[in-house]
């Protein structure tokens, strides 16, 4: 979807407060400290011409604006995925010379005792950039913010040659819908990009240590999770004492095993589906 085309400024009555309160978010936002803001109302009270009255008063900034389908079970993520297609570009140009199928590598969480380790990384990679009887050479994908460019670079050092395209710090949250909607597979820690690559219906091998499955596996995919047997998981604290043993107990054999099951498997698209037929939400898994 286009971004939001320019219109004939409006005043719109009462609403000052509002709408210093979404500039004050877009300038946190501009600081580097994003924001979800949720903009509540009746049907036709006005929520979309805020938005663009919005984008007017900050012709500095793109807002893109995307809607659900109208039906009581509406696909998740919609409006995100409706404005994929204006983040597209961008993307295509990045994954223009990656062979398919492309395996999206999550390298990061926001908790350090969540993260793999780039050794480990490195030998499912290798692994999977063999074909075995079934199942294709995967071309890897390295995804992280600006925080693990470090670790994407340890990892293509461990990589010893095999390939890879290292994305890490040259993209954002919202190119990742994008992304992974180019992928055929994806695996990485309990993080935000889990939870996204599963809701646009890419295969994810989550993998667990610190955090449950049981909690807050990624929808339609639960059956893929990996974890170590040790009797302290899951201690939900965010830096391990013990060097994150649960992570490194995880066995890299395991995690490509699970990767080629997926591709088997996952030939459909899972995605979570929101009910709020009657006022009522209801969140559960769909397919696509």
């Amino acid at each position: 979807m286009a971004p939001i085309a320019p219109q004939t400024r409006i005043r719109l009555l009462e609403r000052e407060r509002p709408l210093a309160a979404l500039q004050s978010a877009l300038g946190e936002a501009a600081a580097g400290h994003g924001r979800l803001i949720l903009i509540g109302g009746e049907s036709g009270v006005g929520k979309t011409a805020l938005v663009r009255q919005l984008a007017l008063e900050r012709a500095d900034c793109e807002v893109l604006l995307g809607a659900c389908e109208p039906l009581s079970t509406p696909e998740a993520l919609g409006p995100l995925l409706e404005m994929a297609p204006s983040l597209g570009p961008e993307i295509e140009t990045l994954l223009a010379g990656a062979p398919r199928p492309l395996i999206g590598v999550i390298l990061g969480s926001s908790w350090e005792s969540r993260i793999y380790f780039p050794e480990a990384i490195a030998q499912v990679l290798q692994e999977l950039a063999r074909p075995v009887e079934g199942a294709p050479a995967l071309y890897p994908v390295l995804i992280g913010g600006s925080e693990e460019i470090g670790l994407a670079a340890q990892t293509m050092r461990l990589l010893e040659g095999t390939p890879a395209l290292n994305l890490a710090g040259r993209t954002t949250l919202r190119d990742l819908i994008a992304i992974f909607k180019e992928c055929a597979v994806a695996f990485g820690p309990d993080s935000g990009p889990m939870h996204i690559s599963a809701a646009v219906g890419c295969p994810i091998v989550s993998l667990w240590g610190a955090t449950a499955p049981e909690r807050s596996a990624p929808w339609g995919f639960a059956d893929l999770a990996l974890r170590s047997d040790i009797p302290c998981h899951p201690c939900y604290l965010r830096k391990c004492p013990i060097g994150r043993e649960c992570m490194r107990r995880i066995d890299p054999l395991a995690i490509a095993t699970s990767v080629r099951k997926a591709l088997a498997t996952h030939v459909g698209k899972p995605v979570l589906a929101a009910d709020v037929t009657n006022g009522t939400l209801q969140i559960g898994e769909g397919r696509a």
